[in-house]
């Protein structure tokens, strides 16, 4: 019994040994999302310690300045180019203590995407352009990020600068094996999220004042036929003067991708039937009831907006996205 009794407190010590350095190995990395960097305007902030062990410094070459990015003194394979009118540069630390960043160059044509292990070696690296159409990326979280493309007008030749303003938005999850897997932005989340007054992926929701707002994202507030903040993931739209008035309708600002069929397929997955729907020619507008909110969505195409908004509001939301479509 006396053995038994010894071998019962040895094991409780050896675990009790192993544990701490266990959770401790497997603790997760702090996850981060940087700001979007003015690469030559904001020069003076580099060289940039992360917390993952790696370094983004500059490098001069005649007026302007790009980005490097090393471990310790020897740079990586990556090598970061951005022009010096725009350039921007992004990065995340991922809970695996992993680096991602994105490059866009200053014509806005083309985005360099790259993965970086923290001993400083690549896993992902890869350009993504769709020229003549202006491309932006964005991170929404460590490991997703939002490609936008521009839509060119029907008239557009290589000799026009017929750019009407609209992005298409494709969304991806990246992983620490250098794979991209298209993500669905109708989704559980973005049924979740609508229902709360919010729409997934852009700042702010239902019921905020001016000052709230524009403490979330930086915008301009404008009055076209109704007040409204534009920002840059979102339009919002007041049901009064801004400093009295509330949101009572939010729009994303890029478009989604997708068919008439296959996109209100997934509306119906999550807020059942639409309690409203019209079609004319290639246009159509579709609306459902979620929770005490009402979502949108409008397309034209294989392109749709997407809103959501009090009762009152989605109509104001819906005219707009007409308009835009047209």
């Amino acid at each position: 019994m006396k053995n038994i009794i010894k071998v019962i407190i040895l094991f409780v010590f050896i675990v009790a040994f192993i544990m701490p350095a266990t959770s401790l190995s497997a603790k997760a990395a702090k996850e981060e999302v940087s700001k979007i960097y003015h690469f030559n305007a904001e020069h003076k902030k580099f060289p940039m310690k992360l917390s993952s062990g790696l370094t983004i410094g500059k490098h001069n070459v005649g007026d302007e300045y790009i980005p490097l990015v090393y471990k310790g003194k020897a740079t990586t394979n990556s090598y970061y180019w951005c022009a010096s009118s725009g350039g921007q540069i992004q990065f995340t630390i991922t809970k695996h203590n992993s680096t991602f960043i994105s490059c866009m160059d200053g014509a806005n044509s083309g985005v360099s995407l790259s993965g970086i292990s923290p001993n400083g070696t690549d896993f992902l690296d890869e350009y993504i352009n769709n020229e003549p159409s202006k491309i932006k990326a964005d991170f929404l979280s460590p490991t997703v990020i939002e490609i936008e493309i521009e839509e060119l007008g029907r008239n557009y030749t290589s000799k026009s600068s017929d750019h009407i303003g609209n992005y298409n938005s494709t969304f991806f999850q990246l992983s620490g094996d250098g794979k991209k897997k298209e993500l669905d932005y109708i989704d559980k989340d973005f049924a979740d999220l609508a229902k709360k007054g919010r729409l997934k992926w852009v700042p702010g929701s239902i019921g905020m004042n001016d000052k709230g707002l524009s403490d979330r994202t930086k915008g301009e507030f404008e009055f076209i036929e109704v007040p409204l903040y534009d920002a840059t993931k979102a339009q919002y739209y007041f049901n009064a003067d801004f400093s009295k008035g509330k949101v009572h309708a939010i729009s994303k600002k890029s478009l989604i991708i997708g068919t008439e069929s296959n996109l209100t397929k997934k509306m119906k997955k999550y807020f059942g039937d639409p309690i409203k729907k019209t079609n004319s020619g290639n246009n159509y507008a579709y609306i459902y009831k979620a929770g005490e909110y009402y979502v949108s969505i409008i397309g034209k195409n294989k392109t749709a907006k997407v809103q959501i908004g009090t009762k009152e509001g989605i109509d104001t939301a819906i005219l707009y996205a007409e308009m835009m479509l047209k």
